[in-house]
């Protein structure tokens, strides 16, 4: 700035002008739109979290009866790899096979996390999947 010059950029010395208002108004106006655009990338970015979710029914892979009881549980795939084997609360199948999961919540990523859903049940094979789209799964019996 200039010797003598204020140094809030919305003050103005011009005497023939007296446009204080009107600097002091831009200025404003200028920062709000600067303001909100900033608000509206923001929302964006932190907008973009995500979760899978599995919904569907255990059958036995011979009789194709509903099996229930199943615990299904999900995990992250990419927590698994670095050895925490936590899972989320598991859930069962009702009477009819049916099962309901969610993954957990993922940050500001540009897709939804990815999830695994184990499946097990006593006498049965337990079978994992990464991100399943099907909405029947079949369990095998284990070998005695």
């Amino acid at each position: 700035m200039a010797l003598g010059q204020p140094k809030h950029p919305f003050v103005s010395l011009d005497p023939v002008k007296k446009s204080y208002c009107r600097d002091a108004m831009l200025y404003f106006l200028k920062h709000r739109t600067l303001f909100f655009l900033t608000c509206c990338a923001t929302l964006c970015l932190v907008g973009c979290e995500g979760y899978r979710h599995v919904r569907g029914v255990v059958l036995d892979q011979q009789t194709k009866v509903p099996l229930d009881s199943v615990r299904c549980e999900t995990f992250n795939p990419h927590i698994m790899a670095l050895g925490s084997f936590d899972s989320n609360d598991p859930q069962y199948s009702d009477p009819h096979g049916a099962f309901d999961v969610t993954g957990e919540f993922g940050g500001c990523v540009p897709e939804c996390p990815d999830i695994l859903v184990r499946f097990s049940k006593k006498g049965y094979k337990t079978l994992q999947l990464v991100n399943p789209t099907d909405t029947i799964f079949y369990l095998t019996r284990a070998d005695k």
